[in-house]
């Protein structure tokens, strides 16, 4: 009789020590999935949008025009602008999506979405600005 109990208490101390692997892997298979989701969101998704932003720089200011279905215009005036800020996380520079905020004397304006071309055209305008005067 002890024999017996303690051959079910061994299987069934295994058959839990075997369902916890099993969740172990059932729960590295779902965070893996969900890293997928999450890329393959960023490579579709977010670099589209990066590209359906426009910059336009007048002699005196900066114009963005950025949306697909929304679309939003951001005018900021080059005279009160004191610098710019290029800012990008690894992920986002792996995916060429950059940030740029402009310091003005109001306060800050935060660009998102942008791609590396018009990142370089904005924060250049502001170098220009500042040899020109």
């Amino acid at each position: 009789m002890q024999i017996r109990a303690a051959l079910a208490a061994a299987a069934a101390s295994f058959l839990s020590g075997a369902g916890a692997v099993f969740n172990l892997w059932l729960f590295a298979f779902a965070e893996i999935a969900l890293l997928l989701v999450y890329f393959t969101a960023a490579v579709f998704y977010i670099r589209p949008l990066a590209r359906s932003v426009r910059v336009n720089i007048d002699s005196d200011r900066l114009l963005i025009f950025k949306g697909v279905i929304f679309i939003k215009n951001i005018v900021v005036p080059l005279k009160t602008v004191r610098y710019f800020e290029l800012r990008c996380s690894l992920l986002s520079r792996a995916l060429g999506v950059y940030s740029v905020i402009a310091h003005t004397s109001s306060g800050r304006v935060r660009i998102s979405g942008l791609g590396a071309k018009s990142a370089r055209i904005i924060v250049g305008a502001g170098c220009n600005k500042n040899e020109n005067g």
